[in-house]
Parts: structure tokens; C-alpha cells; sequence
């Protein structure tokens, strides 16, 4: 789930906050639709402790 092509993607990773931007809802797309009920607790728990406002946000019940 690249944000584009390999260097759009690597300049994309250079720039964390513009990463986080594009990235986070690609990995809160994929702990909805294809994480198993155990890998989203983990993921609740990495998210949590990630320091990333909208992965934090996302764990909140």
C-alpha cells in the first residue's frame, strides 16, 4: 500500500510529518478490513503508544 511509485514513496518517508499524513489512513484502513480480532489489539495497543494524534485518537472507544 505505497502512497505512489518507489520515489514518491521514498521522498514521502524522508518527510515524517507528510508520511504520517498520507500513511495513517492507509494503517487504520488496514487494521479495519484485514487485521484478525487478535492483530487489532495489538494494533490498539501500538497505536496507542505510537505518540501519533490520529492513531491515538483512533484507539478511543
Amino acid at each position: 500500500m505505497m502512497v505512489g511509485g518507489y520515489l514518491t514513496t521514498i521522498i514521502a518517508a524522508m518527510i515524517p510529518p507528510l508520511w504520517h499524513k498520507l500513511m495513517t489512513p492507509k494503517v487504520l484502513a488496514w487494521d479495519r478490513h484485514y487485521a484478525s480480532a487478535e492483530e487489532r489489539v495489538l494494533a490498539r495497543e501500538a497505536n496507542a503508544r505510537s505518540g501519533i494524534a490520529q492513531l491515538m485518537t483512533a484507539t478511543a472507544p
